[in-house]
């Protein structure tokens, strides 16, 4: 029975070549689509899930509105963060992220060696909580508690200082401003 019933599905298709093609087309190119979408989505829904308080981690971004323009920063004034935490009883912990001058990249002196820094940023000592931030070498208690303390990722640690431990090392920041390494974090994954 079943037989017969491919044997008239193909006949059918041969006779209507045309509508066959496309329809065929046509399915074969909404499946293509509706999984290219799919892994789309599943891709930007992945990203930082890795924290273990990803649910509860938000950016803040704001629309301004000038000259008939609209845009969207994904920067506020650094004032916002300790607003709402201080005014907003749902907001539990702030962190602030600054690039080093805006992006440019960052003059490092250490032990009388130069380096460039694409990405250095300025943040808040409480970034080592709400990002999860592993350190391997230091304490996460005191290694941002102070002014001019610094910690340093470990593939730019392996890099500078190799096998050694760069925990007490001074790091001179575009010849003006001298911080103290205390703690050398995990690698984020990619």
């Amino acid at each position: 029975m079943i037989k017969n019933y491919f044997k008239i599905a193909w006949r059918s298709l041969i006779k209507n070549r045309f509508y066959s093609i496309l329809n065929i087309a046509g399915l074969s190119i909404g499946i293509a689509v509706s999984l290219l979408l799919l892994f789309y989505v599943k891709e930007e829904m992945s990203f930082d899930q890795f924290y273990s308080n990803a649910e509860n981690i938000y950016r803040v971004g704001i629309n301004v509105e000038y000259d008939d323009t609209k845009e969207k920063w994904a920067a506020v004034p650094n004032i916002s963060g300790p607003t709402f935490k201080e005014n907003i009883s749902a907001v539990i912990d702030q962190v602030r992220f600054l690039r080093h001058d805006f992006g440019e990249k960052a003059n490092l002196n250490i032990n009388g060696k130069n380096y460039l820094e694409n990405n250095l940023y300025w943040v808040d000592s409480s970034v080592i909580n709400i990002f999860d931030v592993n350190l391997i070498h230091g304490n996460p208690e005191t290694a941002l508690n102070e002014p001019n303390k610094i910690i340093i990722s470990q593939s730019r640690a392996n890099k500078i200082f190799g096998l050694l431990n760069p925990i007490g090392e001074s790091i001179k920041i575009d010849n003006n401003l001298e911080l103290i390494i205390t703690g050398v974090y995990e690698n984020f994954p990619s």
